[in-house]
């Protein structure tokens, strides 16, 4: 899996929700192998000069400071040869501060000229999949508070699929593209995003993002009716989690809660249902639903414990003389 370089971090922007209906992008997943984009020879630096500076510029991106990582990257740009990568990452970054500051109206036509700038560069590199992935995303901006139209969604990240479908950055477009495509919602949508959803979660094993594909199967079964596949979807999401590597707590309240409540409710499967429940309360115990999840399972108790003493009955009728 592709993973930001150790030596720089970039705060996430936006990320996938759990309920899948609508998701954003995420920067978890980019710049693969930043330490590896550097060249000797740029302009009479030398390469370890290079990568401490790159390495700053990113630290001061990272605290907001754009105008001097502005400056540092555009120093970059200018000693680097015209077909290094290390030109190319500078341009990169350079669009990517433009298109993060405030004052869309201004900033986003420059970081959009820079991205296309920055992918002429080489359009096949390591990096060229992300740059796709940002020009995609000035496309999908909300204007005036309402989102793009879904078609616009849709052709937004039709190049990057078509290119790169199997990076990150690729699978990625696809799942924005297929929550866009949910938003149509008919009944014809539903299934060709269901089914397109099962064919990349059947082809991709060691996709990252096989989770978020299993939670938008499960938002579709709802739409579909279909609580069997919703509770499947649900299941499956939650096996396919990815572990965070820096070992922070990950919110499992709303997926857990939405495992009890189809299998006790939609359902029936009041071992599942029980079972997530007690996560559930064991792992959020401050949560407000505990008192409801502590309803749920006394709830199923006198339920079982009612269908048990209704099947003694029927049992000691047919065996009285």
């Amino acid at each position: 899996m592709q993973t930001e370089a150790s030596a720089v971090h970039i705060p996430p922007v936006q990320k996938i929700t759990a309920s899948g209906t609508v998701i954003s992008y995420s920067l978890r997943l980019i710049l693969p192998a930043l330490g590896l984009l550097l060249v000797s020879g740029c302009g009479g630096a030398q390469p370890g000069d290079m990568e401490s500076r790159r390495e700053r510029a990113w630290s001061w991106f990272q605290q907001n400071e754009y105008n001097t990582a502005l400056q540092e990257f555009s120093t970059l740009y200018t000693e680097s040869p015209d077909d290094s990568t290390i030109r190319q990452e500078a341009l990169f970054a350079q669009a990517k501060i433009w298109h993060v500051r405030p004052n869309p109206r201004k900033n986003l036509p420059l970081a959009q000229s820079l991205y296309r700038e920055a992918l002429a560069v080489d359009p096949d590199s390591d990096l060229a999949p992300w740059i796709l992935m940002g020009l995609a995303r000035i496309r999908v901006i909300p204007v005036g508070g309402e989102p793009a139209p879904v078609d616009v969604r849709v052709d937004a990240y039709r190049e990057l699929i078509e290119r790169f479908p199997r990076h990150p950055a690729g699978e990625e477009a696809f799942l924005l593209q297929q929550a866009a495509l949910i938003e149509v919602g008919t009944a014809e949508t539903f299934l060709n995003v269901r089914d397109a959803l099962r064919e990349f979660i059947d082809t991709r094993p060691d996709s990252p993002w096989r989770s978020h594909a299993w939670m938008m199967v499960s938002t579709v079964a709802v739409r579909l009716n279909d609580p069997a596949l919703r509770l499947k979807a649900l299941l499956r999401a939650e096996e396919t989690r990815e572990t965070d590597p820096l070992g922070t707590l990950q919110d499992m309240a709303d997926l857990y809660w939405g495992i009890a409540t189809t299998a006790q409710y939609d359902l029936g499967d009041f071992p599942v249902a029980r079972e997530y429940y007690h996560r559930f309360i064991d792992e959020y115990p401050t949560q407000q639903r505990v008192f409801l999840a502590k309803q749920a399972l006394e709830q199923m108790k006198q339920v079982e414990n009612r269908l048990r003493d209704e099947l003694t009955a029927d049992a000691n009728r047919e065996v009285s003389p």
